[in-house]
């Protein structure tokens, strides 16, 4: 399977133009191509592949984290030619406008963004041990070698099944502190036929300040970003028991935070307002959620 791992991630070769946001996140925008071949908008399936048998390995999910519609990535069955035995296909799709019939077109889409990860929603139906990818590149188009420079990478295998939708959070790991000029996302299902995955709702979360950036000692709770969406990171100088306590004084929830570690708080179910971290000592912050 990692084998197939490297195969997606050389495939990403992207486009260089200005923009800021993964088009067609939530798989709500689809067109029928080739008569029959459905398509989500701005990904690259394998699905010309299955014409010929009316089988495709990404399909049109009712079945959704959110919105109407999510992209089911199935490993499937394919006979290309009558006179070749039936081989097996992943569920791949990969954002991008390249053209399998006529070999045109790209992978990846214009971005100059440094986000800290990528966050999408999935169910998954996985065999025999089967594993699906989750993938996310950065890169920057590099005129001397005719090459992408790799600026970001970040991946994750995940093997467990999973009746209702997960969040998964993939963390973007930085090699370089030029910006970046083109994006590439990929997802696929296994290698087993029958495996596949339901992905809906794919976006980053931005960090204000790198973890390496809290370097103000005199503060016994720091956090950022603030205000924040869907995470935030909460770093002590101390072992700390804390509370999350609500405008109206209401706990929220309690934590247990080591001195020196940075703890991620999802927050995305909290609603929009102002929240304080409270610790024994009686030292408060104060944080913003703005959905």
């Amino acid at each position: 399977m990692k084998k197939v791992f490297t195969l997606l991630v050389l495939m990403f070769t992207a486009l260089s133009v200005n923009s800021q946001t993964i088009p067609n996140a939530g798989f709500e925008n689809w067109t029928t191509t080739q008569l029959i071949v459905p398509s989500p908008n701005s990904w690259f399936t394998l699905n010309l592949l299955g014409l010929s048998s009316f089988t495709f390995p990404v399909t049109k999910s009712t079945d959704k984290h959110s919105g109407s519609f999510a992209a089911k990535c199935e490993t499937v069955s394919l006979q290309l030619v009558d006179t070749i035995p039936a081989q097996v296909f992943p569920g791949l799709i990969a954002l991008g406008d390249f053209d399998l019939l006529t070999q045109t077109g790209g992978f990846g889409v214009p971005f100059t963004s440094r986000p800290d990860s990528m966050v999408f929603w999935a169910k998954s139906n996985l065999l025999g041990g089967d594993s699906a990818i989750a993938y996310v590149q950065l890169s920057k188009w590099n005129n001397s070698l005719n090459s992408q420079d790799m600026i970001a990478t970040g991946g994750i295998f995940f093997t467990e099944n999973y009746s209702s939708f997960k969040r998964f959070s993939v963390p973007l790991t930085y090699n370089s502190s030029s910006t970046s000029d083109s994006l590439s996302i990929g997802f696929m299902s296994g290698s087993t036929l029958g495996s596949y995955i339901i992905v809906d709702d794919v976006s980053f979360i931005y960090n204000s300040l790198d973890v390496k950036e809290l370097a103000d000692d005199s503060k016994s709770i720091e956090i950022f970003p603030n205000p924040v969406n869907e995470e935030l990171s909460i770093r002590v100088q101390n072992d700390e028991n804390v509370e999350i306590v609500n405008s109206l004084g209401v706990r929220i929830s309690s934590l247990k935070l080591k001195k020196g570690t940075v703890t991620k708080l999802q927050t995305e179910s909290y609603s929009n307002g102002l929240y304080f971290i409270k610790n024994g000592s009686g030292s408060t912050v104060k944080f913003i959620v703005r959905h």
